[in-house]
């Protein structure tokens, strides 16, 4: 049976970045979410995607694919009761962005700044969430900026990427936009979503 996959793509992205990882892939339906968090917030892209993979997948059971942000967005979405049966992530800011709460403040009309925000309501939804399907998530390590003290892969914390409870943790030494086009990271994703891997939400690991 062919599968359904959607595909969400981070923070000031495209579908575009996702065109690698596609063509290694074996054949499936792919929808690619479209959306700039400059101007539309998390749950506003939610609701455009209930409509879009209803339509796209029949309301036929589907994957998710998601980088950075898009990882935030995949869970919103599946906790509003899309059929989702499991998610690969990568890079993804489970627990948002100090920086961003003040970021908030001062651009307060860039919906992405508020949506990351540690102590908002989006990010708390996703930390405060039961997950009832399996997830993958890597953990991009290498990159990182001097201008977080902690360490990250130049956007966001390694903290932050691993602070959910539940995916299955893979840790790759790529920096943050990388990640997408990388060989093993694929080959994770590839495993999971078309492999031996799928199978009961696994308990939560950080592997080299």
């Amino acid at each position: 049976m062919m599968r359904n996959i959607l595909y969400i793509h981070g923070a000031y992205a495209s579908a575009a970045s996702f065109s690698h990882m596609v063509g290694r892939l074996p054949a499936h339906r792919a929808v690619f979410a479209d959306y700039d968090c400059r101007t539309s917030s998390v749950d506003a892209t939610v609701r455009r995607l209930k409509v879009t993979t209803a339509e796209r997948f029949a309301d036929e059971p589907y994957s998710i694919v998601a980088h950075s942000l898009g990882g935030v967005v995949g869970l919103r979405l599946a906790a509003g009761g899309a059929p989702v049966e499991r998610m690969f992530t990568m890079s993804a800011p489970f627990g948002g962005s100090r920086a961003a709460s003040l970021f908030s403040l001062v651009f307060a009309l860039t919906p992405v700044f508020a949506d990351i925000d540690p102590y908002g309501p989006t990010i708390r939804s996703v930390l405060d969430g039961e997950i009832r399907f399996p997830i993958r998530s890597i953990v991009s390590t290498a990159g990182g900026s001097p201008m977080m003290r902690e360490d990250n892969d130049g956007v966001v914390t390694v903290a932050s990427q691993t602070c959910l409870v539940g995916p299955d943790y893979h840790a790759v030494a790529v920096n943050h936009h990388e990640v997408v086009q990388a060989g093993p990271v694929i080959d994770l994703a590839q495993d999971f979503l078309f492999g031996s891997a799928v199978g009961a939400i696994p308990e939560p690991a950080l592997s080299a």
